[in-house]
């Protein structure tokens, strides 16, 4: 019997079907005759499926589960040499040699990462626009990596998503930054494909930015929730009472993670039915880490503060920090529901569905309205933290996302073609005027054909027309039929304005089931591809400090890249 019939079975004396084919409900039956060639069934299984086909050699459906084991699972490769797992194998599968070893695996791995890179360099080939998003990342080992994520929406604008760059990074010079990532750009075929780049806000990606900008004459993005995020930190570095406040929990946690004799002391007290618990760390990079600490130290003051008062009369040589002050409690419970808020708009800057560009311009409001309420309240601690954190946010915004006091094109057009986001920013001052023209701008920027206004008058471009104009026109009986024909693209984006929106429809939703405006989805599309933020870069470094552990400093390269490669495969939801 061929090793390939071991994946089909038969039907009848010359049909067979493939029984990978038939786990997944879509059946396939060839002919072939018993001891007859099995070529078609052999180009079967590579095409089909390329993962027990690899490099022209057959790998059985035991060794690709074992493959899909230790990648999503960050294992160590060389445990299949050792005689433990030998042994369990054997025991397994009743034989008497293991299936695979470590440099077999490698391989098929290493196979399996460029099969996987294909499939996304042909998919890629089908999609009109896409949008990047790029961060460099240090290992626990000292190495600098570079990662770039491309991102897209499909025809129902589900968000698409895909890894195509883990390498390790030159340096982080703008020159070299790039040129790296232009290459990888060239190497996937979307250098003339791209609509913007995103990175974030240090003074070298802000500068790598502007150079891949211009070279694949597309926008630039800086991540809108690293400026959000510095606004708050600086916020609270800024005012001293809060600063003070919150260095002080800092420090009570650190002791408490440090000291296990103190951790048991607190686990074994009590207050109100209510006991003592570790509360999460800090972290210095991240603000709602500050957020999550007050949040598990909320319901614990009263007991942290005594345990902490009768820890340090019997272990004095410990020297446990000083417990917090009445005034040090109400600092941070005054700004704990401001910051419950920000926590909400920082998560939904970073959801993959809907952390689209759009957002920005509504965030701004938004944030707009959450700080001016802070300084109308009669607590002092949050009218500072309110006008502090204000003053550093729209600062930055002003920085990076307006142009001589008005919103830049990428995030006009992005808000407009976002449902819930149309609903906001129709309140917006600059909505009639500013916003309206950039983004009927665009539609005479996609299609500018020439269009007859009556017989007596010259020719006029779709760009010259006004609002008004069009509606006016629209009501004319003798030309309604040719402007419908001839202008469709500013017809639509005058209906598509005038339509009805709400702020709980999200753009996905929204657009996946809407007919009435073919053109202005084909713009949404592009548009609503490009991420606010770049966070996925981030969720990849997360992902990849599994695989690169202090026992696994020394894999290489091309090592980290496969296993990282096929790990985040299982994620994807474009095949």
């Amino acid at each position: 019997m061929s090793k390939y019939e071991n994946f089909f079975e038969r039907t009848t004396d010359s049909k067979v079907r493939c029984r990978l084919c038939y786990d997944n409900d879509k059946i396939k039956e060839y002919t072939i005759r018993k001891g007859g060639p099995t070529t078609n069934l052999k180009h079967h299984l590579e095409f089909v499926h390329p993962n027990v086909f690899v490099g022209g050699e057959l790998v059985d459906l035991f060794t690709s589960s074992i493959i899909t084991h230790y990648v999503n699972h960050s294992l160590p490769i060389s445990q299949v040499d050792s005689q433990s797992f030998r042994n369990m194998i054997k025991e397994a599968r009743k034989t008497t040699a293991p299936p695979v070893n470590s440099k077999n695996l490698k391989y098929c791995i290493s196979v399996q990462s460029r099969n996987l890179m294909n499939r996304i360099k042909e998919h890629l080939y089908q999609v009109d626009k896409v949008s990047t998003s790029c961060d460099h990342w240090t290992s626990i080992g000292g190495h600098n990596y570079l990662s770039v994520t491309v991102h897209w929406r499909d025809r129902n604008m589900s968000s698409q998503w895909a890894v195509i760059c883990f390498q390790k990074d030159s340096g982080h010079t703008e020159e070299l930054a790039s040129s790296e990532i232009y290459e990888v750009f060239k190497e996937f075929g979307i250098e003339q494909k791209m609509l913007c780049i995103v990175g974030d806000g240090t003074n070298s990606m802000v500068a790598t930015l502007r150079n891949l900008a211009n070279r694949c004459n597309c926008y630039y993005h800086v991540c809108f929730s690293h400026v959000f995020q510095k606004a708050i930190s600086k916020s609270f570095e800024s005012i001293d009472d809060i600063d003070v406040a919150i260095k002080k929990a800092k420090s009570i946690v650190g002791f408490i993670s440090s000291s296990p004799k103190f951790l048991a002391f607190l686990e074994s007290s009590r207050n109100d039915d209510v006991y003592g618990h570790k509360p999460v760390n800090s972290n210095s990079t991240r603000w709602d880490s500050v957020f999550l600490m007050i949040q598990s130290f909320r319901d614990q003051y009263d007991i942290i503060n005594r345990c902490l008062k009768e820890y340090s009369k019997t272990n004095a040589s410990s020297k446990p920090p000083k417990p917090l002050s009445e005034t040090d409690i109400e600092i941070l419970e005054s700004i704990f529901p401001t910051l419950v808020l920000l926590r909400s708009i920082s998560l939904q800057l970073q959801d993959r569905d809907t952390g689209h560009i759009g957002v920005v311009i509504p965030t701004y409001q938004i944030l707009s309205k959450i700080t001016l309420e802070c300084t109308e309240v009669d607590q002092l601690y949050l009218q500072k933290f309110g006008e502090k954190l204000w003053y550093e946010f729209s600062s930055r915004v002003s920085k990076y996302y307006l142009v001589n006091g008005k919103w830049k094109e990428l995030y006009i057009i992005g808000a407009m073609c976002s449902p819930s986001s149309m609903w906001s920013i129709k309140k917006h001052p600059d909505f009639e005027t500013h916003f309206q023209g950039v983004f009927e701008s665009r539609f005479s920027d996609v299609e500018s054909p020439s269009i007859s206004i009556d017989s007596e008058e010259p020719t006029r471009k779709i760009r010259m027309l006004s609002k008004a104009a069009l509606f006016s026109l629209s009501r004319n009986g003798n030309h309604i039929e040719r402007i419908n024909q001839e202008t469709g693209y500013q017809l639509e984006s005058v209906r598509y304005l005038e339509s009805e929106y709400g702020p709980e429809i999200t753009a996905s939703g929204w657009w996946k089931y809407e007919t009435k405006f073919p053109k202005t989805k084909k713009i949404a599309i592009a548009f609503l591809s490009c991420p606010c933020s770049s966070s996925e870069p981030e969720r990849t470094f997360s992902h990849s400090g599994l695989i690169i552990t202090k026992k696994r400093v020394r894999l290489s390269d091309k090592s980290v890249r496969d296993l990282l490669f096929l790990k985040l495969s299982s994620l994807y939801k474009f095949d």
